[in-house]
This record gives C-alpha cells, structure tokens and sequence, in this order.
C-alpha cells in the first residue's frame, strides 16, 4: 500500500492508488459467480411451465439494472482513477495545472446515485411487493423520459410505452398516468425519485453528500466560491486567479465513495446468497485508510495563472 507521505508518493499518485484498489475489490465481487440455491436472487422465481408472470418478469428487471449499474459505476471509478494521475501510468507528471478540481465531485455523484439505485432495488429488508413497486417506478420514471426523447427524434411515444404499463398492471399495480411533461407517472401513489433512493439507503448523511457534490456539478458559487479568489496585481497587469486544491476534501471523496461502494457491493453479494461481510472488510480498509490521511494534509494552493 502507498504511504501518503512516503518521500515518492504525490497526493494524485495516493488517490489514484486508492481508486485502483476500490475498482478492483468492486469488480472482484461483480465478476463472482458463486451463489446458494435459496438466495435471494432465486426465492422468487417460479418453475411451473407456462408464460412468466408479469412480477418475476419485472424483478428479473430489477437485478439486471442493478447489474448494469454496478458495470457503470466501475466505470465512473475508471474515470476517477485517471482524473489523478501517476509518474507510473501517465505521460504527464501530477503536476498542479492536472488536478481535477471539481471535476471529480461530478463524476463521484453518479457513482453515489448508482450505488444508491443498487441498495434500493435489492433491497431484502422489504417485501416483494415494494421491491415490484420499486423497479416499476423506476422504469415508469425512464420510460417516460424515453419518451421525451423519442418525441424529440421522431414525433411519437416509445412503442415500448404500452408494453411497460400492461406488464405494470397485470403484476397488480396500479398506474396514474401522468399528464405533465415533466412528471413521470405513479405506481401505486408514488414515483420514482433520485433523492429519495438517497435517503431512504443512506439517510441524511447520503443527502449531504447528493447535495454538497451536486453544487460542485452545478458550479454553485456556494461551493466554488470558498476554493478560489480573485487578486488584482499591483502594476495593473490584469487579474490573478488562484484556486485551492482542497486536498483533504479529495481523499475525503474518496473516503466517502468507499463507504457507498461498500453498500453496493454488501447488497450484490449477499443478492446472490454470498457472506457480505467478507467483501466489505478490504473495503472499509481503504476508506479508514484515506480518513487519517485526510486529517494529516495540509491544503495546497495553487495559481491558475492571469485571467
């Protein structure tokens, strides 16, 4: 393991190390193929001959999405892995005028969104029919922006639309169409909403974080304005912009992202009927290992240059 204040080790080098490290320890657990005959991930399927029913067709539905999301939350790690980079694996040295700034909070909030989604659709401390109510809602909620979208292209409704709600219905939910652009349709009173996937598996606590990156990918000045400032040079050569690297908030991103990924991989394991303790100790390791490294660095500054 990399020692943050070892004599060779740079701060982007440090993050990138640990970025490798959770990426791999999540893939371990995605590429796994082991599962018990009773686990979860079967108890609710039938093997009586004729078609599917509606219910199994949709929670098949559900752990295909947590699958594909797990696949683009890997991803969303990738990116992060290369937003610091290393004297080993880059052509650049991790230099100042490379750090990714703000840039990582965005792309660390849809891994946070994914991993939420993951929790929300495994879910086994709920009933199968609030698991059926979950991934209804979400596939109402993206049906209906597949709908924006191919109105947009095309002119008309996605031919998948009708398919969906019958399928909705027969698994006996009950749909409120909605007849707003923007609102999605109800399953059963509800609709889907991000921020309550958030609260609902990581609590207030998984709020903040939603919010704090999500300034971040807005640009909200509440969130910039803290980590940069303006100088006027005395000669009156122009005007000087100089940001702070915020270092410790880095590795508490990535602190932070290890505890969520932790969830994901927690509820994907023990989907299939794995222990999901085992996977989640390497895990917290790498979190633990980035807290006291963040409460040891100093902050950096860094000049952008005139502006």
């Amino acid at each position: 393991m990399s020692s943050l204040h070892g004599e060779d080790v740079s701060l982007s080098e440090f993050l990138h190390d640990n970025y490798s490290r959770l990426l791999a320890e999540m893939l371990s657990v995605w590429t796994d193929q082991s599962n018990v005959s009773q686990a979860p991930a079967f108890v609710w399927q039938t093997s009586e001959p004729g078609p599917i029913p509606d219910s199994e067709l949709l929670l098949t539905e559900a752990h295909v999405q947590a699958a594909m999301v797990g696949v683009n939350v890997m991803a969303h790690l990738k990116v992060l892995l290369r937003a610091y980079p290393t004297r080993r694996t880059d052509l650049v040295a991790p230099e100042d005028h490379h750090w990714p700034g703000f840039a990582s909070f965005t792309v660390a909030r849809g891994a946070l969104e994914g991993c939420a989604q993951i929790c929300w659709l495994l879910d086994q401390t709920v009933s199968q029919k609030e698991r059926l109510r979950r991934i209804a809602r979400l596939l109402i909620w993206s049906g209906h922006f597949d709908n924006r979208a191919t109105e947009f292209r095309s002119g008309g409704a996605s031919p998948s639309s009708a398919e969906l709600l019958r399928r909705i219905r027969g698994a006996g939910m009950a749909v409120s169409e909605s007849t707003g652009r923007y609102r999605p349709s109800k399953v059963d009173g509800a609709a889907f909403a991000q921020t309550a996937v958030i609260k609902t598996i990581l609590g207030e606590r998984g709020l903040n974080w939603y919010n704090n990156w999500s300034g971040a990918a807005h640009h909200g000045p509440w969130q910039l304005g803290p980590a940069n400032r303006i100088e006027y040079t005395e000669d009156a050569a122009g005007v000087w912009g100089q940001f702070d690297t915020q270092s410790s908030a880095h590795l508490d991103l990535c602190a932070d992202l290890a505890e969520i990924v932790c969830r994901a991989v927690q509820a994907w394991a023990q989907y299939w009927g794995r222990d999901p303790e085992t996977p989640a100790l390497p895990i917290l390791e790498i979190a633990a290992i980035l807290r006291t490294a963040s409460a040891q660095y100093p902050t950096q500054p860094s000049g952008l240059g005139a502006v």
